[in-house]
């Protein structure tokens, strides 16, 4: 192995070490997976031992070793291998860039292994929560419930907040333990309890800022088939039917630590006693990063969702502008139309006063070749009064001439000051643009 960390290694000596080791042991010391070793042994035409070889092996049985065949086209004899990163330095490299500084203070201490509690071996100094945690799974063995696999829950009547445990006797201790450490540790991290407000679920709530979460430990359970006991064995001989279950749950020892927001159903984050992750108690750590790391994108949602809100009051105000402006520029086309129609309608009066008085004269004109009575000249003059009357009423000259634009649009000054509106409107947007 070089300074880099790769290593090399021939065809044989892997070809040796596939038949005396099994992949999944000797992979890990390449930092493959055994299904990365079986493909390296593919690509370089190395046989493998088949299913059921090391159950021989184990019982003495003899068993045939094939040779190691040539080494294919474009392949040489000389195996090399990088190893991959390991595990908490892919964590490092794929760590979560904090959006909140303060929280990335916090982040970066609890990597270095600070405020991170160690799980003890009593529980002498607890927390009041895990105090109450353990007061309540002491009223639910006074009375004692169970959930569907069989595994007994804290009873609900206790009105005090704990963290919700739920695990066999054998792993109580433990789950406490679990559950004291794990609250320390969000104690230093500033995290602060907050009572549960439903009256039926006591289970406390934990805030980091603004956001709430609540904190769950409970014992794995692998699923049997039900055997039937005597009494159901008689009542299914003398019934033809039984209702025992069909399935019973066998609590397996291993314990899942869960986290979720407060109020909702699925978890954000979940890790369990594993045989490559080890127990939760060395992962306490873990639980600590994903707690900083949920409250930091909570921190960010809420940002982000400002900045929306605020992008739409801003979409909404100049759409509301605009719409101002167009409401103004509209009354302004109308007031312009309205006047214009009032001037083509003082033009057309003006030519209907000129053609009424070009008439009358005509009238006039004619009345001095014929012979009138007196009594019809003198209803022929009163005639001629009214069509003056109406002539000059129809003028709209017969008034001042500087009265015609108050003639033209009766609404002119409110025409005037919607284009003042119009124009202090459209200032103040560039302004604001500006």
């Amino acid at each position: 192995m070089d300074t880099s960390g790769r290593s090399e290694i021939t065809r044989q000596q892997l070809y040796e070490q596939v038949w005396a080791t099994p992949l999944r042991v000797l992979a890990s010391e390449y930092s493959l997976s055994d299904v990365g070793l079986a493909k390296v042994c593919k690509k370089y035409a190395i046989p493998r031992p088949p299913v059921g070889y090391w159950a021989k092996v184990e019982h003495g049985k003899k068993v045939k070793q094939p040779q190691l065949p040539p080494a294919p086209e474009g392949v040489g004899e000389v195996i090399s291998f990088t190893p991959k990163p390991l595990q908490d330095e892919r964590a490092t490299q794929n760590a979560r860039v904090f959006f909140d500084e303060a929280l990335g203070a916090v982040a970066a201490r609890v990597q270095r292994g600070e405020l991170v509690h160690q799980v003890g071996t009593n529980l002498r100094g607890c927390t009041a929560l895990t105090r109450m945690t353990r007061e309540a799974l002491a009223a639910a063995d006074r009375k004692p419930r169970r959930d569907s696999r069989g595994t007994l829950i804290s009873e609900p009547r206790y009105m005090e907040p704990y963290i919700a445990v739920s695990a066999s006797k054998e792993l109580r201790q433990r789950a406490l333990l679990l559950v004291d450490a794990i609250v320390k540790t969000l104690h230093g991290l500033g995290c602060e309890e907050h009572p549960p407000k439903d009256e039926w679920n006591r289970t406390a709530i934990l805030g980091l800022g603004g956001y709430r979460f609540q904190l769950r430990i409970r014992e794995r359970t692998r699923r049997t088939d039900h055997v039937l006991t005597p009494d159901e064995k008689r009542n299914k001989e003398r019934y033809s039917y039984s209702f025992a279950p069909k399935y019973d749950y066998v609590h397996t020892g291993e314990l899942f630590v869960e986290l979720n927001r407060a109020g909702w159903s699925h978890d954000f984050f979940k890790i369990k006693d594993g045989k490559r992750a080890g127990l939760i108690e060395d992962r306490i750590a873990e639980i600590a990063m994903a707690v900083l790391q949920e409250a930091d994108r909570d921190l960010e949602r809420a940002y982000q969702q400002k900045l929306a809100a605020e992008r739409e009051r801003e979409r909404r105000q100049l759409a509301a502008q605009e719409a101002e402006r167009r409401r103004i520029e509209e009354e302004r086309l109308k007031a312009e139309q309205a006047c214009r129609d009032r001037l083509a309608g003082l033009a057309e009066d003006w030519h209907m006063a000129g053609s009424v008085r070009l008439f009358i004269a005509e009238v006039r004109r004619r009345l001095t070749e014929e012979t009138l009575t007196a009594d019809d000249k003198d209803l022929m003059e009163r005639w001629l009064c009214w069509a003056d009357r109406v002539a000059d009423e129809c003028d709209p000259f017969t008034r001042s001439v500087g009265d015609l634009p108050e003639c033209t649009h009766p609404g002119i000054k409110s025409h005037e000051r919607a284009i003042r509106e119009a124009q202090a409107s459209e200032s103040q947007r560039s302004t604001d643009g500006t």
